[in-house]
């Protein structure tokens, strides 16, 4: 990441102000506050979008208004900041099982699909930061109450945009999109769009920022199924904040694995659960 000009003069502006940084991925870092030990994990994507915007003269300015931000974060956990402080400010994100996280923090998590968690966080101006389990232990609600208020605080927010499209064979596919940091948590409410069949509906999650979904309604499922795969595999692949290189089958709330996608070289295999064979087949049929 020596090649990230953005990522590199933040830890330099970090490092003078006497913060400890740990790199996780392009947008995601890991900040041990100077006051108080305390670590934040945080995303960057705010930050990478208004520099985005911005001329490289200014990135220093916007990265030290940055910096504050998190040293107002770092002194609101010195002074026990709760959950009638933060409440309105949690959310949920969708985040892949399989990832690397700082030692010795545990996430307020819970499964959501094969593959796929949801973590507690808290929406900043300018960032988001992962809660621990240790830093709400005290707090009057438990990790499945928080979880759900940071649900329906997003569920309050804006609806996602939903752009329909008709493939081969008239399979219809939509594609939601919408806030970069919280789309992906849609899934787990899907229902609330017109995408969703008699049989539920066919997702990829491949990245935050995009849901792929086809509504399960007839053998279209097919050709939907295809289209659905190779375009979860291109916005996987290289994807900033990857989630899954896989289908899931949401149906009456609940996301399970209807296919894992295996690349070998320029070829992709469909590998159905069974479950989610013995569908498709009922659908064809």
């Amino acid at each position: 990441m020596n090649d990230d000009p953005l990522l590199w003069l933040f830890r330099l502006r970090a490092k003078n102000r006497g913060l400890a940084v740990t790199v996780l991925s392009a947008d995601e870092v890991e900040i041990v506050g100077a006051s108080t030990g305390t670590p934040w994990t945080i995303w960057l994507d705010n930050l990478r979008r208004r520099a985005e915007q911005a001329p490289r003269d200014e990135w220093r300015e916007l990265i030290d208004e940055f910096l504050d931000q998190l040293s107002d974060a770092d002194s609101d956990s010195a002074s026990d900041a709760g959950l009638d402080e933060l409440r309105s400010q949690l959310r949920i994100r969708l985040y892949p099982v399989e990832r690397e996280i700082p030692d010795g923090l545990v996430p307020v998590r819970r499964p959501v699909a094969p593959g796929i968690e949801e973590c507690l966080v808290v929406d900043q101006p300018t960032t988001v930061l992962t809660l621990s389990a240790d830093r709400v232990a005290d707090w009057a609600l438990g990790a499945d109450a928080l979880l759900d208020l940071g649900r329906a605080n997003l569920q309050a927010g804006q609806p996602l945009e939903v752009v329909q499209r008709e493939v081969m064979d008239g399979a219809d596919i939509a594609v939601l999109a919408g806030d970069e940091d919280y789309t992906s948590a849609h899934l787990l409410w899907l229902d609330r769009y017109p995408v969703v069949g008699p049989h539920g509906a066919l997702v990829a999650v491949p990245a935050e920022g995009v849901l792929y979904v086809h509504p399960l309604t007839d053998g279209t499922v097919y050709p939907a199924g295809g289209v659905l795969a190779g375009a979860a595999l291109d916005k996987y692949d290289g994807a900033q904040k990857p989630i899954a290189a896989a289908l899931y089958h949401w149906h009456d709330g609940v996301v399970d694995l209807a296919a894992e996608l295996q690349v070998s070289g320029d070829e992709v295999s469909i590998v159905l659960s069974e479950a989610f064979q013995a569908l498709m087949e009922h659908l064809a049929g």
